[in-house]
């Protein structure tokens, strides 16, 4: 009898799961892709860039700078809870000439879903 009332609850009131949706980039911007940390002002060369993020809902996020090969150069910003951070300023300084991802790591602070993104380069010239 109970499984026949259950299959009659499953039947007639049907639950729908609906999976939360990843927090997503509103905002993404790199100033320049190739900079040139050696340059001097008077060159006009770009010598840092700001990379400019704003996400959907809150987020734990961070930002990566990782070399071709997958490893971690710099740690640029981590925060536990931001929705628009400033815009985070990288010099390359310390990194030999090439290209670099960025690395864009969020997780919803209110449904735990995760979202990354490494579409984007920087070259140090």
């Amino acid at each position: 009898m109970r499984t026949a009332v259950l299959l009659a609850l499953i039947v007639l009131f049907p639950v729908f799961v609906h999976a939360a949706d990843a927090p997503t980039l509103v905002t993404y911007t790199i100033s320049h892709d190739t900079i040139y940390p050696t340059a001097t002002a008077e060159s006009g060369l770009a010598t840092t860039t700001a990379i400019d993020i704003a996400f959907s809902e809150q987020v734990k996020v961070s930002i990566k700078i990782l070399s071709a090969s997958g490893t971690l150069i710099k740690s640029l910003y981590t925060s536990p809870s931001v929705t628009n951070p400033t815009p985070k300023i990288w010099d390359g300084a310390s990194a030999a000439l090439g290209t670099y991802t960025v690395l864009i790591s969020a997780t919803s602070t209110a449904s735990g879903v995760v979202m990354t993104d490494s579409s984007r380069t920087i070259t140090i010239a």
